[in-house]
């Protein structure tokens, strides 16, 4: 009798701890999205908006930072060679605002180690960074972090689901 009001609730904790720790374990699946369909919805709507402005989308790539592919819960960075006219569409599209340099270097440490340093301008680039309005403001929702290189004909967009 004893070794059950005992040992059931050391049981009960050890399992508790054992499913507590799998929750927080992060699974995401890193990597490159090949499909469109594994995109979140406001990433695969930019893609639209430059395709439809006629821009030259065929190296718009996408990489899974957090999450799951195809949810929109899910943290990306797109990397895109991109014209001025390009760079326009984006701009306009996600509501872009002009931060300081430090801000988007910040981010490259955020970036860079789940994926490579190609997704992220190198923090030595001639690189302008950009935010969404919504996240400036504090804001809920879709939130991009953006940036630019003039020189290399290169944009990146950093996605996050906020809630």
């Amino acid at each position: 009798f004893l070794a059950v009001l005992v040992g059931l609730p050391l049981i009960f904790l050890v399992a508790f701890n054992v499913l507590w720790e799998y929750s927080c374990r992060d699974t995401t699946p890193r990597g490159p999205l090949t499909a469109v369909a594994d995109w979140p919805e406001p990433i695969q709507d930019l893609h639209a908006a430059l395709e439809a402005s006629g821009a030259d989308t065929s190296s718009f790539s996408v990489y899974l930072l957090y999450g799951q592919p195809g949810q929109v819960l899910s943290t990306v960075v797109c990397r895109v060679g991109i014209d001025d006219a390009g760079w326009d569409t984006i701009a306009t599209k996600l509501e872009l605002q002009s931060i300081p340099d430090s801000d988007g270097v910040a981010l490259h440490s955020g970036i860079v180690p789940p994926s490579d340093a190609s997704w992220w301008p190198d923090t030595n680039s001639n690189s302008e960074y950009f935010a969404s309005a919504r996240l400036l403001a504090g804001d809920e929702g879709d939130l991009y972090y953006a940036a630019r290189n003039s020189e290399e004909h290169v944009a990146y967009v950093h996605y996050d689901f906020n809630f």
